[in-house]
């Protein structure tokens, strides 16, 4: 759907100029937007054109009314021409939606702009509201999500009625947070100043309080976006963080050592409780060397490296990195060993 969309919004930016009815609109954007959910408006199954919406005592008609699976109305589809305001046709649309108690939903649109209206405040009263908005040029990846749910097939009212009371909710919490974001109210001030026991709440203590609060709450947000946005270091990354000196330096000639046989990405590290484990793709049961230069967090007495010999550990005593060379040998002996695997 979203590469559909997107060749939609494409289409609505090339022919824009050249639409200049409302019946244009309709059968070059908003027909196509909805053969996209399964509704195609040349079809008695899916669509009934200019659904009558009225109380008897009038002829409105309402563009479209869309049917479920088992045939009945489901939701009114009020159409503007693309250059329409669709705020100012919210009080029309109510007054259908209002004709249709049968009717849970309702959207609002120009063919780029859509809003999709419920009843989550009074039963069968629209709400003035929409819970979903948005404009097919710019539409996100939680629009499409929720627009998906309206797709014929997958329709279902319960389900669509609980989206659209927490979407409703959901765009009221954000809206107040980004008020507080811009300026914190006096009540917000009150709780953080009540709950800090920061003093007073007085006009002046509240004053004092509110660009502090404001500074605060952005550098959190600011904080949170770094926070996720900074790559999660792997084991490996912890791992070598941790290294002691003199184990980082060993690891690096290492290897140099090896750097004609393996690429440096393929030397891991492992620690153990007495011993730091060099080991070739990271696996255990390749191991290239063993540093005996630390024992559950104390320096060893005498440091020592464990060398592949004969299936056995085959311990020698290094100063740590300036005799690493005297192994080299043996170091890529093994190397190779574990290639020819």
């Amino acid at each position: 759907m979203k590469e559909d969309l997107k060749t939609l919004a494409e289409k609505i930016e090339k022919f824009r100029a050249n639409t200049q009815t409302e019946e244009a609109t309709k059968a070059f954007f908003i027909a196509p937007f909805l053969k996209l959910l399964g509704y195609d408006v040349t079809s008695p199954e899916d669509v009934v054109p200019e659904y009558m919406a009225d109380f008897g005592d009038s002829c409105n008609k309402v563009d479209y009314a869309l049917l479920d699976k088992a045939g009945q109305v489901a939701v009114l589809v009020e159409c503007k021409h693309l250059s329409e305001k669709l705020l100012n046709h919210i009080a029309q649309l109510k007054k259908y939606y209002a004709a249709c108690p049968y009717v849970k939903f309702a959207v609002l649109t120009n063919g780029c702009d859509y809003m999709f209206f419920s009843d989550t405040e009074q039963s069968h009263v629209m709400d003035n509201t929409p819970f979903l908005s948005f404009s097919i040029s710019a539409i996100t990846d939680a629009d499409i999500a929720c627009l998906q749910k309206f797709d014929k097939s997958k329709f279902n009212v319960a389900e669509l009625a609980s989206i659209a009371e927490k979407a409703k909710y959901d765009g009221q919490i954000k809206a107040l947070i980004a008020r507080q974001l811009s300026k914190p109210d006096d009540d917000f001030t009150r709780y953080i100043i009540s709950t800090l026991g920061a003093g007073q709440k007085t006009t002046a203590n509240i004053d004092r309080f509110r660009p502090i609060i404001k500074k605060a709450l952005n550098d959190f947000i600011n904080e949170e976006i770094q926070r996720r946005v900074t790559p999660k270091p792997t084991l490996e990354d912890i791992i070598e963080q941790d290294l002691h000196t003199d184990e980082e330096a060993t690891l690096d000639k290492v290897k140099e050592l090896l750097s004609g046989l393996i690429p440096e990405s393929d030397i891991k590290c492992k620690r153990n409780k007495t011993y730091l484990g060099i080991l070739y793709q990271g696996k255990t049961n390749k191991w290239l060397c063993r540093l005996y230069f630390w024992n559950d967090g104390n320096p060893a007495k005498a440091p020592k490296i464990g060398l592949y010999h004969k299936g056995a550990t085959n311990d020698n005593e290094i100063v740590p990195y300036t005799t690493m060379g005297d192994f080299s040998e043996q170091l890529l002996s093994r190397a190779k060993m574990l290639l020819q695997k």
